[in-house]
């Protein structure tokens, strides 16, 4: 009979597999909304009185000044706006295109954490070696992703991805022992 708190791992960890599907889902979508936006940014000029357009038999006034981005309290990134790009429409698609990148990096990570989860909910133990060395990869895909936000909050989540490491491999140690007093 299986340890009932390797089952409680294994149920955990197969929640957080699906969980972690419907974000990817949602990342993915959000790729592709910025790609459409950008793709709309670079083509699509809009009136800034509008611009009235026909969907599904229903007239409809599109007001989307994209050349009077300017005017718009809301700012992309703040080293896209560094570019001092002159138009503002090719300013906001390549904003979009900064915007699907990152969102693109952080569906990696999200992968790359599901894979993790996938990897304990279909192993024997969770604390194999295997486990312990993609835990460490995770936890530097993931700094790294988060340094680019902030220096501070990347040093927090590497430290604590180094610590959790380090009890997960004293697990392993743990699992050794028993294994062998078994």
């Amino acid at each position: 009979m299986e340890n009932e708190k390797i089952l409680n791992i294994k149920k955990a960890a197969h929640t957080t597999t699906k969980i972690l599907n419907v974000i990817k889902g949602i990342f993915l979508a959000a790729i592709i909304a910025c790609g459409i936006g950008a793709l709309l940014c670079f083509v699509i000029k809009f009136d800034p009185n509008g611009k009235e357009v026909n969907i599904l038999g229903k007239n409809i006034t599109i007001y989307a000044p994209v050349d009077y981005m300017e005017q718009m309290d809301v700012q992309g990134f703040e080293f896209v706006n560094g570019l001092k790009i002159e138009s503002a429409s090719i300013e906001a698609a390549v904003n979009c295109i900064v915007a699907m990148a990152v969102v693109a990096l952080a569906m990696v990570a999200i992968i790359i954490i599901r894979n993790l989860f996938k990897l304990i909910e279909d192993s024997d133990t969770p604390f194999t070696a295997e486990i312990a060395k993609k835990i460490k990869v995770t936890g530097i895909v993931v700094s790294v992703i988060v340094l680019t936000e902030s220096v501070g909050i990347a040093a927090i989540v590497a430290l604590s991805f180094w610590c959790f490491s380090c009890i997960y491999e004293y697990g392993i140690e743990l699992q050794k022992h028993e294994d062998e007093t078994l």
